[in-house]
């Protein structure tokens, strides 16, 4: 038995995150969003991925926001993992923001 086609994006996905080819993790989970724009599973990888490396790809990590909000409308309670990255990511946003500031 072949994995439907959206379960063998989300493991190529996970591998190529894993195997540190954050585009191609990225790349992957966008895509399978496109097409099944509500997975719980692609919202919070994605959003992780996001909040957890943009800041050394030199992107902000608050593009993860809108992945990790969704994931938290569409299922509140199965969402709790990403409504605590939502937390850590507003309170790395504003501690950065901090630091900025104290250097000045």
């Amino acid at each position: 038995g072949r994995l439907p086609e959206r379960d063998w994006e989300i493991v190529l996905a996970s591998r190529a995150v894993t195997a540190g080819d954050l585009d191609e993790g990225e790349r992957r989970y966008l895509a399978v969003l496109a097409t099944h724009p509500d997975d719980l599973e692609a919202l919070t990888h994605l959003g992780w991925q996001l909040s957890t490396f943009n800041g050394t790809r030199g992107r902000s990590p608050l593009e993860a926001a809108p992945y990790l909000r969704r994931a938290l409308d569409v299922d509140p309670e199965e969402g709790t993992a990403a409504g605590q990255m939502v937390q850590r990511l507003v309170m790395d946003v504003r501690r950065s923001a901090a630091d900025s500031l104290a250097g000045e």
